[in-house]
């Protein structure tokens, strides 16, 4: 993905509900399937996203982008910051609430933005694009797929002892669900995500939440070429303080303008 969609687009998470069987394996992919919808089933959190870009023809544009924040997963929302470093560029920053479907960012000081947040109005698949990149929903989606896990070993992360897993994840495959919504995701999550299946990588605790997970894969196999040739992208997300107190509102009406109102 382009780093400007990394960019402009961080987003979302999805996690499950505590208790469950401890210390269990997973042995299949039905197991992380239930290990991702335990996860999302969770009220609240933090969430941290890595993303990574590197081989791109311009290597000014190399770089990594941190986003830090709350998630609210049973409404789908976050509101994240982040914090942009490309190769021999100044670190930038951003920021970004998801709430009651609408994506809102921080409006940058350089365009011609006259309020401090635009809302995201961009139809088709460009709009995707933006919604989709570093969304920590649509990452999570990506390990329904997950198929034939491999344990690599025991890790701990955050301080929270963990299995570490590999598995083989295609993202397509959701377009073949029975679940209308997983159907519909499909679309959007392979404007980000490579057509064809890739090695993934998870992390989960004894009670079978997920803590992170991790992937990375060549940009040019990403639906309607949006990678460059050569580029290469990881991400990583890191899931902790599930049941943290969070209250996330969209911003005032007077505060916003159109996305396509900065960017036309």
């Amino acid at each position: 993905m382009r780093k400007l969609i990394i960019g402009i687009a961080t987003a979302v998470i999805v996690l499950s509900a505590c208790g469950g069987t401890k210390d269990a394996s997973l042995k299949k992919g039905d197991d992380v399937r239930a290990a991702v919808a335990r996860t999302t089933a969770q009220k609240s959190g933090k969430v941290e996203l890595t993303s990574t870009s590197s081989g791109l023809d311009d290597p000014h544009s190399d770089g990594t982008d941190v986003s830090t924040g709350v998630v609210r997963y049973d409404i789908k929302a976050f509101h994240l910051t982040q914090t942009t470093n490309q190769t021999n560029d100044n670190p930038g920053t951003g920021e970004s609430i998801f709430v009651d479907g609408n994506l809102y960012l921080r409006a940058d000081p350089a365009t011609t933005a006259t309020k401090p947040w635009s809302m995201m109005d961009v139809p088709g698949l460009a709009g995707q694009q933006l919604r989709s990149a570093q969304n920590p929903f649509d990452g999570l989606a990506v390990f329904k797929t997950s198929e034939s896990p491999s344990k690599v070993g025991s890790e701990e992360i955050r301080g929270v002892k963990t299995t570490h897993y590999r598995v083989q994840v295609d993202p397509k495959k959701l377009s073949e669900s029975s679940d209308e919504a997983e159907r519909n995701q499909a679309d959007q999550l392979l404007t980000v995500y490579p057509e064809v299946p890739f090695a993934a990588e998870l992390w989960v605790d004894k009670n079978q939440l997920v803590r992170r997970i991790s992937m990375s894969f060549d940009a040019s196999t990403i639906k309607m070429g949006i990678g460059a040739k050569g580029e290469h992208d990881s991400l990583t997300f890191d899931f902790y303080d599930f049941g943290t107190s969070v209250s996330i509102d969209r911003p005032a009406p007077d505060q916003t303008q159109l996305f396509s109102d900065v960017y036309p």
